[in-house]
């Protein structure tokens, strides 16, 4: 036996219609508002059959089950939604959480290391800036000791980066 509930919603035009095009708007609207759950009675009343708008005409045994078959549907659907925005509730404020945690450190962390990365980069430039004056002089002493201080600052950035 199939106990999920089958909706079918006809949202075409016309006067006869149950389901208008505004009326499935501020059904949709109501999921979002924070009485969600006066929206889930209210819901589960009109389909199961208690909506003061209904007609009061005596039902026979086979309406009566299967409006009491739509109303344990209907209530288990409610169920389900509440759930579901309890379990989305909690997981907002997990991840809430661990933003307000872990994110300030994370944040001065890689302003850090984009302060340490200028740095590096503006050493690097003024170090290749100073190899080119000094190729023209011929001191390669120095112009060894540049590229091992350039080799240094790279192998200092690539770590850097890999952190």
């Amino acid at each position: 036996m199939n106990t999920q509930p089958n909706i079918n919603i006809n949202a075409s035009s016309g006067t006869n219609n149950r389901y208008s095009n505004s009326s499935i708007n501020a059904d949709l609207n109501n999921l979002t508002s924070p009485n969600f759950n006066d929206y889930i009675q209210r819901r589960t009343s009109i389909f199961s059959g208690n909506n003061s708008n209904s007609s009061s005409q005596s039902l026979s045994n086979q309406d009566l089950v299967l409006q009491d078959k739509v109303k344990r549907a209907s209530n288990n659907f409610s169920l389900f939604l509440q759930n579901l925005l309890n379990q989305n509730s909690l997981n907002f404020y997990k991840i809430n959480d661990f933003c307000q945690k872990k994110c300030p450190k994370l944040i001065a962390e890689r302003d850090n290391l984009i302060s340490i990365n200028t740095n590096l980069n503006s050493t690097l430039e003024e170090l290749g800036e100073v190899e080119d004056s000094l190729s023209y002089l011929n001191q390669y002493d120095l112009l060894n000791q540049i590229d091992c201080r350039i080799q240094e600052s790279i192998n200092l950035l690539t770590k850097l980066q890999k952190r």
